[in-house]
């Protein structure tokens, strides 16, 4: 029997010897202690020492809030208002993320923006909760209650996502799907909301390798056509309301002449979005504008130098994805590690990577806390769970030279993954180490 085989009743699994309760409990209360402590020093900052933005807030700009969303809803519900609006042919990300347009596209259907956007979160936030009593049940409700109020309203990316607004939102919730139906084994399912996912925004790509490392190709085909779907759907329904042929909706040429290089030169190339980010490229232009009068001073200004790293980087990103697959297809054996090292690549390797897609650490969180499989490591997995999921926006001021307050998740976070994901890594060797040695016996 699978050591991840849930009772699909309640979507967890009711451990008798109170591992399960005990991984909980952790996890809760370095979230709790963690929230605690930046409410606390967000009050101290903000109305003792009457200090201003960040230093008030662990959260994103004030004047910014809900803008994600907001923008996008503005933009497609003046193209229903009028069909000859350019919004959707000059800012929509054709070709690419199909879903996301289809997202905005639905929920600006409701003439209401405040409706829409209550409703955009009160879905993501209801799914959530419910995802995390069911996974997290053991069968002492008020218990469960607390911890899932704990799990959520503890931790720092639910509030990142819901202050932004970003579609990141549905692109996890589509994620959080198909974890629940791969466990189930139901691969209708499950690799049409992978499909689902992708077609929000293409980073969980990264799964493929499940399938492929399965050589379950026909299950791979399956999430390729899903993604293909779903964004003919959308291209079907956007073309009733606006006046432009389906050729142009699938302009992958406009998308990567004219929006990649603009999204590139903002966030990865210059330093927008830099103060909220976990990306190892961030970390790696965190160092530049540290250094940049000593070690980088004869190379150029700081966005020159990261627009010529960009290229070694994506083919160093590459290499690594590579052998990050091969480590989960070949050698990983427990469900959680893989999906958790997967999640790490999501996170850490594009160019860019906003707090919001924090939220997918509570898949392989889940999927732990679940799990039947006993490591010397578990205590040290659930506090690395909590930290990386409680806030940690103090803003000390540690990198003087770059050009806006930086917070120390932009270092930490990136520290905690590539730590946890050694310590898997390391434990694995550990336990394949053990195996060799011990001799078998053989009954004559």
């Amino acid at each position: 029997m699978s050591s991840y085989k849930l009772r699909w009743k309640r979507w967890g699994i009711k451990l008798s010897d109170g591992v399960k309760t005990e991984k909980l409990n952790r996890i809760c209360l370095v979230l709790a202690a963690g929230m605690a402590l930046m409410l606390a020093w967000n009050f101290f900052q903000g109305h003792i020492l009457g200090g201003k933005f960040p230093h008030d807030s662990f959260l994103f700009f004030p004047q910014m809030r809900f803008s994600d969303f907001l923008d996008n809803y503005a933009g497609w519900r003046g193209t229903l208002e009028d069909p000859l609006s350019d919004y959707a042919a000059r800012y929509s990300v054709f070709g690419i993320a199909k879903a996301t347009d289809l997202v905005f596209f639905l929920f600006s259907l409701i003439s209401s923006d405040t409706l829409a956007f209550f409703l955009y979160e009160a879905l993501f936030a209801a799914v959530l909760a419910l995802s995390a009593l069911r996974f997290c049940s053991t069968g002492h409700n008020f218990a469960d209650a607390l911890r899932t109020i704990a799990l959520i309203c503890c931790s720092y990316p639910f509030w990142f996502a819901l202050d932004r607004g970003n579609v990141e939102i549905y692109c996890f919730l589509a994620m959080l799907g198909f974890a629940v139906f791969y466990l189930k084994k139901r691969e209708n399912l499950w690799t049409f909301f992978l499909g689902l996912a992708i077609a929000v925004k293409p980073f969980p790509v990264v799964f493929l390798a499940l399938p492929l490392g399965e050589k379950n190709y026909n299950a791979a085909a399956k999430v390729f056509l899903s993604t293909v779907a779903v964004s003919v759907a959308g291209v079907l329904l956007f073309s009733t309301v606006h006046d432009f042929g389906l050729s142009h909706m699938f302009n992958y040429w406009e998308f990567f002449t004219k929006w990649a290089p603009r999204y590139n030169s903002k966030y990865a190339v210059h330093d927008g979005g830099i103060a909220y980010g976990h990306s190892l490229f961030g970390v790696l232009k965190i160092l530049v504008y540290h250094w940049e009068n000593t070690i980088f001073h004869y190379f150029g200004t700081v966005p020159e130098i990261m627009a010529r790293l960009m290229k070694p980087y994506f083919m160093a990103a590459c290499a690594a994805y590579l052998l990050a697959a091969a480590y989960v297809s070949k050698l990983e054996t427990v469900l959680w590690k893989k999906m958790f090292i997967l999640v790490c690549c999501m996170n850490l390797l594009p160019f860019v990577a906003g707090d919001y897609k924090l939220l997918h650490f509570f898949i392989p969180l889940f999927l732990f806390v679940n799990s039947r499989e006993r490591d010397a490591d578990d205590g040290l997995y659930a506090l690395l769970f909590g930290l990386i999921l409680t806030p940690k926006n103090y803003f000390f001021h540690l990198f003087a030279m770059v050009p806006r307050d930086v917070s120390e998740n932009v270092f930490i976070n990136p520290l905690l993954m590539c730590y946890f994901c050694w310590r898997i890594i390391r434990q694995n060797a550990a336990a394949r180490a053990l195996t060799e040695k011990t001799p078998s016996c053989k009954l004559t």
